[in-house]
């Protein structure tokens, strides 16, 4: 059994693989790579992965290159992309254990905005301090215990800025504030509130 196991390790490497980077294009919306496979000791794919919020790699799509069919140009896009998306082409074996050859990986649209940070003034009244460091529009939201919403406060910056909010005097117990980047929709800073 373990010969068995060890010969479908070895058969299943990315070993033999030549290629050759023929650029990236980016649109608005849209981003390409395009390489040539010169060389490959066996079937291989070309896949689109994202990156997931909790981490790890989602495939998107793919395209299948036969090994008989080179030397080969190929090109794989991904569309509709945002600020902030993380994504990167690989080439893979015929199967996921057999390894994966990075080609790129980045954030084509932009890197993700710099998390604000998020201070507690213990004043009467209690005061919120957030720091925006980068141009962008967000959400600053409030939730009490139960999760339900408290308040949000739209806000669109420009230029880095600090804003102070007032928090009202009759609040009181354990609340959550959240800074959500209103154009991706995800929560970049949090902080938890006893009052």
């Amino acid at each position: 059994m373990f010969l068995v196991a060890l010969l479908c390790w070895l058969t299943d490497t990315l070993g033999g693989i030549r290629y050759e980077w023929r650029g990236a294009v980016q649109e608005e919306q849209r981003f390409c790579i395009r390489i040539r496979i010169q060389q490959a000791d066996r079937p291989v794919w070309l896949v689109l992965q994202e990156a997931l919020p909790g981490g790890g790699w989602q495939e998107s799509r793919k395209v299948y290159v036969d090994r008989w069919d080179l030397p080969k140009d190929c090109s794989l896009c991904k569309e509709g992309g945002m600020p902030g998306q993380r994504i990167r082409f690989v080439l893979q074996g015929p199967t996921a254990r057999g390894g994966q050859l990075v080609i790129y990986e980045g954030y084509p649209w932009g890197r993700p905005p710099t998390p604000p940070s998020v201070e507690i003034e213990s004043s009467s009244p209690p005061r919120l301090r957030v720091y925006f460091a980068d141009a962008g529009q967000y959400l600053l939201r409030c939730y009490n215990r139960f999760g339900e919403e408290v308040f949000t406060v739209p806000i669109e910056v420009s230029v880095s800025t600090e804003m102070r909010y007032e928090l009202p005097e009759r609040l009181r117990g354990l609340y959550l504030i959240r800074v959500q980047d209103a154009i991706i929709g995800k929560v970049i800073a949090e902080k938890p509130l006893r009052l």
